[in-house]
């Protein structure tokens, strides 16, 4: 005769136990006659950046749907580059940057706390993000709006951060390059990013490691580094550019 869960777990006739899964986001129920599942998969932050290969780009939504996408409350202290940007600041002799994708302004602050004597500007695409970023650092200057049409006028920054955004304004690289070589040459660029060890699903015409980034790039590679930490899927990556007609 069948027994119901509720008589299995009565009865102790086999051990029954709940995980959940972050990762997956699912309910699993293991026993000894098996596994099942149930329960629809969860929405996750990533599904609105790239899914599946395919640029998404729903930077709005996602924000209003999710308080810490990319774990950014803790990947400040976490990260190699971003700490390796602090000392090519140091390097640079910086005294305006504006780092574009600021999202919740972590990295912001962090700049702005380790290096005071250095004006921050944060630029985000998402006006929630900006918004967020306001409430959480009142004291710091962030403004919401398109990284084209910001690059758009000359602008007193000696340097400019692009933070962890490059898979994201593939569609636009050639455009901002124009941009930064007619209103910032002579001016440093800084670029964070990872690259996936097992390669890019999007983006790979483009470039999928440092140094195919680093030859697309009509600029002069000052310096580089790049990390790789046996336990990651990815790699990070710092690279310091002069901005050139």
């Amino acid at each position: 005769m069948p027994m119901s869960l509720t008589a299995i777990g009565l009865q102790s006739i086999i051990s029954v136990h709940l995980f959940i899964w972050d990762m997956s986001m699912r309910i699993r129920v293991s026993m000894s006659c098996g596994i099942y599942y149930w329960g629809r998969k969860m929405e996750q932050y990533q599904d609105y950046v790239i899914k599946d290969g395919q640029f998404i780009g729903k930077f709005e939504e996602m924000y209003q749907k999710f308080d810490d996408p990319w774990h950014q409350t803790i990947q400040v202290g976490q990260s190699y580059s971003r700490h390796a940007t602090l000392l090519s600041l140091k390097l640079l002799q910086a005294k305006s940057v504006l780092e574009v994708g600021c999202g919740l302004g972590y990295f912001t602050d962090y700049m702005t706390r380790s290096l005071p004597e250095i004006s921050i500007t944060g630029l985000d695409l998402s006006e929630t993000a900006v918004k967020k970023a306001k409430k959480r650092f009142p004291d710091l200057n962030f403004v919401a709006g398109n990284v084209c049409d910001y690059l758009a006028a000359p602008r007193a920054y000696d340097t400019i951060i692009l933070s962890e955004i490059m898979w994201y304004i593939l569609d636009d690289l050639d455009t901002i390059i124009r941009l930064l070589s007619e209103n910032f040459a002579g001016k440093n660029l800084i670029i964070n990013q990872s690259f996936y060890k097992s390669g890019q699903l999007y983006g790979a015409e483009y470039f999928t490691t440092l140094q195919q980034m680093t030859a697309y790039l009509p600029f002069e590679m000052k310096r580089a580094m790049e990390v790789d930490c046996a336990e990651k899927s990815s790699t990070e990556a710092h690279a310091v550019f002069e901005i050139k007609i």
